[in-house]
């Protein structure tokens, strides 16, 4: 009906097929104890306004969406077609967009003692205190230095550390990790909050072969989870 479109979803000829299909998803599965969250790209050759170009790609164009998933079995719980910045009236001022559409995308899955692994496009502390304290969600994942809230003091000792080391900082249920491989990688983590219990392999240079590397469990279990979302892009 054209005469009574909502002007503001630029989906608005597909959105109810789209939002009915996303219901039978949710209905005829309920997905394990771990889900993942990511972005997932899809090959477009037609006109939107809101497609996505990818340098390098057989294809340049392509359009967003965000993909909830179990992560065991990488069924699609719920997803998020990208379509610009959107002006919701349910926002959450401390939280910033990656942040509310965390909420969005969960808001089936409060308070029935799930972990979320996610990026650090998404991650910051204060989405994680948000979903522990509302949804009693878990969540683990890499970060971004610059997000608000993260403890610089965990920056200091970037260049002195060496392959396979760690520090740890603890605010009440919640970690910040600093785990150092080629580069420094910073993860929050409210599920594993120990110092280094894992080892991972990795190249020696000097001893021109693989070695095993101390690493956090946090960050071998995000590797493990977030296969879901990889698989289905």
């Amino acid at each position: 009906d054209n005469q009574n479109i909502n002007r503001n979803d630029k989906l608005y000829k597909t959105s109810s097929i789209f939002n009915r299909l996303l219901d039978k998803f949710k209905q005829l599965y309920v997905p394990d104890c771990d889900l993942s969250l990511a972005e997932g790209m899809i090959p477009m050759k037609n006109k939107f306004s809101f497609k996505q170009y990818t340098k390098d790609k057989p294809i340049c164009w392509e359009e967003k969406f965000f993909l909830l998933c179990d992560s065991e079995n990488r069924y699609i719980c719920n997803t998020e077609m990208y379509t610009g910045r959107r002006d919701d009236a349910n926002e959450i001022d401390n939280l910033c967009v990656t942040g509310n559409l965390v909420v969005r995308m969960t808001n089936e899955y409060a308070r029935q003692n799930y972990a979320l692994y996610t990026d650090r496009f998404y991650m910051s502390v204060q989405l994680m205190e948000y979903l522990l304290v509302n949804k009693d969600i878990q969540l683990c994942g890499t970060t971004m230095t610059n997000r608000k809230g993260f403890p610089r003091t965990l920056m200091k000792r970037n260049n002195e550390m060496q392959r396979g080391e760690s520090e740890v900082l603890f605010n009440k249920n919640v970690a910040v990790f600093v785990w150092k491989d080629k580069r420094p990688i910073y993860f929050i983590s409210s599920l594993f909050i120990s110092l280094p219990q894992e080892h991972v392999q990795r190249y020696d240079a000097n001893e021109h072969r693989r070695a095993p590397v101390p690493c956090l469990k946090a960050m071998k279990e995000y590797n493990a989870h977030t296969t879901g979302t990889d698989k289905n892009d």
